[in-house]
C-alpha cells in the first residue's frame, strides 16, 4: 500500500470502509460510496476521498458544492466472479451490471449513496471516471 493510503485509512469513518468480500451477501454490498458537501466541512477543513486502485473502477463526480465517489470491483460489476452470478436471477454479467452499478446510482444501496445531482450540480460539476488500463 501506498504511504498516502496508509496515512488516510485511519481517518475514513468505520460507516465508509470498504465491504470486504467475504462479509458481503450481494454482490451489490460491494460497491461502495459517498457523497460529501463541503458545506458540511467546518471552515478550512480539507477532505480526501483516499483509495487505492489495483484493477477496480472509481466514479467521481465533482463541483464547488461537493463530492460523489464510488468504488466498481472489476470480477463483480464488469466481470463479475462465478459466485456472483450463481446468485443472480438470469447468471448474467449484464443483471449483474444493472444491479450494482446502474441501480446502485439511481437507489443507493446499504454501503453508497445514490447520486443525487441536485446536491452538487452546479456550474462547474465535472465527471471522472477511472478504469484499468487493460481490459
Amino acid at each position: 500500500m501506498s504511504p498516502y493510503y496508509l496515512a488516510e485509512r485511519p481517518k475514513i469513518k468505520p460507516e465508509y470502509q470498504i465491504v470486504k468480500h467475504c462479509g458481503a451477501d450481494y454482490p451489490e454490498d460491494m460497491t461502495t460510496g459517498i457523497l460529501k458537501l463541503f458545506s458540511a466541512l467546518e471552515d478550512g477543513a480539507q477532505y480526501s476521498t483516499g483509495g487505492q486502485l489495483s484493477g477496480c473502477t472509481t466514479l467521481f463526480v465533482i463541483s464547488r458544492k461537493g463530492i460523489y465517489a464510488a468504488h466498481f470491483f472489476e470480477n463483480v460489476s464488469f466481470d463479475a466472479d462465478s459466485e456472483w452470478l450463481e446468485s443472480s436471477k438470469t447468471g448474467t454479467n449484464e443483471e449483474i451490471f444493472q444491479i450494482t452499478v446502474i441501480d446502485i446510482l439511481t437507489n443507493g444501496g446499504n454501503y453508497q449513496p445514490k447520486l443525487d445531482a441536485s446536491l452538487i450540480e452546479d456550474d462547474y460539476v465535472k465527471a471522472y471516471l477511472l478504469r484499468p488500463a487493460e481490459a
